[in-house]
């Protein structure tokens, strides 16, 4: 699995993963208490996005 997350000027966030094997993983992302868990089939390539506070 590889990923990378971007913040955004108005402080939401996007996240991009990719799963590059043969098989599906799961995988989770956890931030201010809040999580998701997710399983990415073989191959894929997914964006998440959520709301956060803006930057100062």
């Amino acid at each position: 699995m590889e990923d990378v997350v971007f913040e955004n000027p108005d402080g939401s966030r996007a996240a991009v993963v990719v799963n590059s094997s043969d098989s599906a993983r799961k995988f989770s992302v956890t931030e201010s208490g809040s999580s998701l868990a997710y399983e990415l089939p073989a191959g894929a390539v997914a964006t998440f996005t959520w709301p956060g506070e803006p930057a100062g």
